[in-house]
């Protein structure tokens, strides 16, 4: 089960709310425990978990697991790379998806370097689920999904 979220106040974030969000999110692993399901947390744009500073305080509150989305982690001004490298360990889906000027965009013509995080997640072993999204993207969807198969083709098997 993939949550986002931590809706940002309307004065801002607040002093306690990254704690308040941590505590919310070890609630949700107690019930999906309870179902035998997995919880991950996606960091994401226009949350509290948005920047490096607000995600990384987040994951020192809480132990829940991950679904870093590499183009929201970029985004928020967070080097994918390095964000997988650091929480490797507590990934339980990786979310691909590219990022240009103009917003989100099929793979592989954004600024993500994705190769470089399907190539380090693989030299580790990972051998868990992928998540493709082209959502938001101005252009032609049917086009967006051709691109981006073309670029994954042989890429993560």
């Amino acid at each position: 089960m993939v949550i986002c979220g931590g809706a940002i106040r309307t004065g801002g974030i607040r002093p306690g709310d990254t704690k308040l969000l941590a505590e919310g999110l070890d609630e949700l692993e107690k019930i999906t425990d309870k179902y035998g399901l997995v919880a991950a947390f996606h960091p994401h744009l226009g949350s509290i978990a948005e920047s490096p500073k607000e995600i990384d305080e987040l994951f020192a509150y809480s132990n829940i697991k991950v679904c870093p989305d590499v183009a929201h982690l970029l985004a928020g001004g967070y080097d994918p790379i390095e964000f997988i490298k650091k929480y490797y360990d507590r990934i339980a889906l990786i979310h691909l998806k590219d990022l240009n000027d103009e917003g989100f965009a099929p793979l592989g013509t954004g600024r993500v370097d994705l190769d470089g995080v399907i190539s380090y997640v693989k030299s580790r072993g990972y051998d868990g689920d992928w998540l493709v999204e082209v959502d938001g993207y101005a252009g032609d969807a049917k086009e967006a999904c051709r691109i981006s198969y073309e670029f994954l083709k042989g890429k993560l098997v």
